[in-house]
Formats: C-alpha cells, sequence, structure tokens
C-alpha cells in the first residue's frame, strides 16, 4: 500500500507541475568544443507541452491512489 500512496504522491506533484508551469522544461547543456581549459557548450531549452486537461487528469488519479491506499478494509 506504500507504493500506491507514493505514486499517488508522485502523479500529484507532476499535474500540479502540468497546470501551473504549462509544461516540462528541461535544458541539457552540450559540449560542443573542447580545448584544453576552454569549452564551449551549448544549452538549448526543451519542453514538452501538456494540455490542461491532461493535468487535471493526472492530478486526480493522483488524489484517488492517495485516497485509495489510506482507506483500510
Amino acid at each position: 500500500m506504500k507504493a500506491v500512496i507514493a505514486l499517488g504522491f508522485v502523479l500529484v506533484i507532476l499535474g500540479i507541475i502540468g497546470l501551473f508551469a504549462g509544461g516540462l522544461i528541461f535544458a541539457p547543456r552540450r559540449i560542443e568544443r573542447g580545448l584544453g581549459p576552454l569549452r564551449l557548450e551549448h544549452q538549448e531549452t526543451r519542453s514538452v507541452p501538456l494540455p490542461p486537461v491532461l493535468s487535471v487528469i493526472v492530478l486526480l488519479s493522483g488524489v484517488a491512489l492517495v485516497v485509495a491506499g489510506t482507506k483500510k478494509t
């Protein structure tokens, strides 16, 4: 049951991030050239847009998992 609650919390956090940020944004760094102590780096920002409906679905399913994991039968 603890795994279900943990998964629920992860889904809730991802749903909140999706609602407020509008998606997932990450910026990988690439080293293009290096010559001794000098290095040229290139940073490119990429984003994965998530529709608000999908974020709400993820958020609600996370809440449902947390509630289901805390109920005793």
